[in-house]
């Protein structure tokens, strides 16, 4: 009751395939998120919140651009090749950059998710057709 060497190649084929697609999937995931802190919450919480705090008298408190200044030029040291006038240029780009890109991965999610569900449900159906042949054999 051994299996055919075939059958057993075209699961490790299907579990490779599944585990390739599912990593992708995770990947473009974890991009995605990053994209999201770097743009939308970024401009929501320098453009939105923090006026709105002000507005209502609360102490002013430190935006997102503040903390990733002072992340780029104070806990890393690049200050020795970006000066400030620089951060806030690149910094607006990125912002911008990122809300596109966010939108890009959130698509790129999407049809890497249905990726990989197919790849599992193509590897579930080939070890229950293998179960199948071994029951049967």
């Amino acid at each position: 009751m051994t299996q055919h060497p075939d059958a057993v190649q075209g699961s490790d084929g299907l579990d490779r395939r599944f585990r390739q697609r599912h990593r992708a999937w995770r990947i473009i995931a974890f991009m995605r998120w990053v994209t999201m802190v770097l743009g939308p919450a970024a401009l929501f919480v320098d453009r939105l919140l923090v006026p709105l705090l002000l507005k209502y008298k609360v102490p002013e408190v430190v935006t997102f651009e503040d903390v990733v200044q002072w992340l780029i030029l104070s806990v890393l040291p690049l200050d020795l090749w970006i000066d400030i006038d620089l951060f806030h240029s690149i910094y607006f780009h990125v912002t911008r950059l990122s809300c596109v890109l966010f939108v890009v991965f959130v698509v790129w999610t999407h049809l890497w998710k249905q990726k990989a569900e197919a790849a599992a449900d193509e590897l579930a159906h080939g070890q229950a057709r293998m179960t199948e042949e071994i029951d049967l054999g």
